[in-house]
């Protein structure tokens, strides 16, 4: 968890991303990231906010539209890494350091 408190934002992007890729097959699928929405907000104890959760998926299926290079519905580390190093929103929700 050092990394969290004193690495740059690349690292830490890398580090959410393998904490994300459940399968570590290295790219994140639908599923996978609606699972990661669905623990991030269980641990911030907003587990059964269902418009939080669409606003949010709403949010995320415009960046994997417009970052999805090759169209497969797939996000690589790298795709991860710019969605989210180019949009708050993202970056601070998906963030494994909730403190800040």
């Amino acid at each position: 968890m050092d990394l969290m408190e004193k690495g740059n934002l690349d690292e830490k992007l890398h580090y959410a991303f393998e904490l994300y890729d459940v399968d570590k097959n290295g790219v994140l699928t639908r599923s996978e990231i609606e699972t990661i929405i669905k623990m991030v907000l269980s641990l911030r104890g907003e587990a059964n906010n269902d418009r939080l959760e669409n606003d949010i998926m709403k949010h995320l299926n415009r960046f994997i539209e417009k970052f999805d290079e090759n169209g497969d519905m797939k996000i690589s580390r790298d795709e991860f890494c710019r969605i989210c190093s180019q949009d708050d929103y993202l970056r601070e929700f998906l963030s494994p350091n909730f403190s800040s």
